[in-house]
């Protein structure tokens, strides 16, 4: 197996009760291949060398949360979102054995 880790997309938004109860549902089915359930990201900065750290509130593309799972390739890690009430954005990333 190997890991793969989900980059889910920011919102402005705060989740209403009626997604937050369909993540939870979604979350059950994956939960077999969860390795870290991961968490919301809170403000981020990005460095470049020597300037001063940026902040990250209005970056297009900005991080909302992760979690990382395993699976046996990336089009398996893939069809774990399938019914992910994320429908669009989620990154999905091949963790590297160190």
């Amino acid at each position: 197996m190997n890991k793969y880790v989900f980059i889910y997309p920011y919102s402005d938004a705060p989740p209403s009760d009626e997604r937050m109860q369909a993540w939870m549902a979604w979350f059950e089915t994956i939960s077999g291949s969860v390795v870290d359930g991961g968490n919301p990201f809170a403000h981020g900065v990005e460095t470049q060398n020597d300037d001063p750290a940026v902040a990250l509130t209005d970056q297009p593309g900005r991080a909302g949360g992760y979690s990382i799972v395993n699976a046996t390739d990336i089009d398996s890690a893939v069809a774990l979102l399938a019914d992910c009430p994320i429908s669009a954005g989620v990154r999905v990333y091949e963790a590297i054995a160190m």
